[in-house]
């Protein structure tokens, strides 16, 4: 096999397992871009809380520690950030999946 086929392989495994998990409502997804970009950008069914935000906010938004966390922000930058935040916290299972463009993409799959 291909290195390109191998990534498409893995791509979709990954695409039919987070619509699984979309489907039996399994994760959260969180949004941490600003609340100018939400408004002007909005991503249905996330919960939103800025970067800056994030570190003493989250912990009252998503109480268990082991749900499933699709972080989002604008291009994956910030998501990454969060990531590592989310982490530290003791979040364990936490994926970037990149941006809210991403984040509605999954939700119109479900």
């Amino acid at each position: 096999d291909s290195f390109g086929g191998v990534m498409k392989r893995l791509i979709l495994t990954i695409t039919l397992l987070l619509s699984y998990s979309l489907q039996a409502g399994m994760f959260v997804g969180l949004d941490v871009r600003t609340i100018e970009e939400v408004l002007e950008n909005p991503a249905p069914n996330s919960i939103h809380i800025s970067l800056k935000e994030l570190s003493f906010r989250v912990e009252d938004k998503i109480k268990q520690k082991d749900t499933e966390i699709y972080v989002f922000c604008e291009g994956g930058v910030r998501a990454q950030k969060a990531l590592n935040i989310l982490k530290n916290l003791g979040y364990s299972r936490v994926l970037n999946i990149g941006s809210w463009r991403d984040w509605n993409k999954l939700k119109r799959a479900k």
